[in-house]
């Protein structure tokens, strides 16, 4: 287990209860930050959704901590932007890693893919952009 995914680890119980609504009322648009998921490179986190239950809310989970896992040695370049969003009865989590000059691994997708896969929903992983950013995306369904 990385640095980063323990430092995520930590954290799963506010995440958790943010996509499940308990934090800040049902379908606030919360705004966290690297301060609050106590990150190595500066990340925004942007969750808009409805009430989910445990198993879409642990997908995503498990979606964000395997491509944050993947950031091996972070530059100063390096940044994260994870979303959050539900349309209707699905939600989708969507990572995207910057590395800048740091070093981002191909992600171990597996147990989030099992578990997006669980629920009817699917896992990608694009192809690294020309600027070194790696996108993994969730595609979850979740009722509404």
């Amino acid at each position: 287990m990385g640095i980063v995914q323990q430092r995520l680890q930590h954290h799963a119980a506010q995440m958790i209860a943010q996509l499940r609504g308990e934090r800040a009322g049902r379908g606030a648009a919360a705004q966290l930050t690297a301060d609050h998921l106590n990150l190595d490179v500066p990340a925004t986190l942007t969750i808009r959704v409805d009430d989910v239950g445990d198993a879409p809310a642990m997908a995503a989970y498990a979606t964000v901590v395997a491509a944050l896992d993947a950031i091996e040695r972070p530059s100063a370049a390096t940044r994260a932007q994870i979303s959050v969003v539900q349309h209707g009865d699905t939600m989708t989590t969507r990572v995207e890693v910057t590395r800048g000059d740091g070093i981002v691994a191909a992600p171990d997708c597996t147990d989030a893919a099992d578990r997006v896969g669980a629920l009817g929903g699917r896992l990608t992983l694009a192809d690294p952009a020309q600027d070194g950013t790696m996108t993994v995306t969730a595609v979850i369904p979740c009722g509404s």
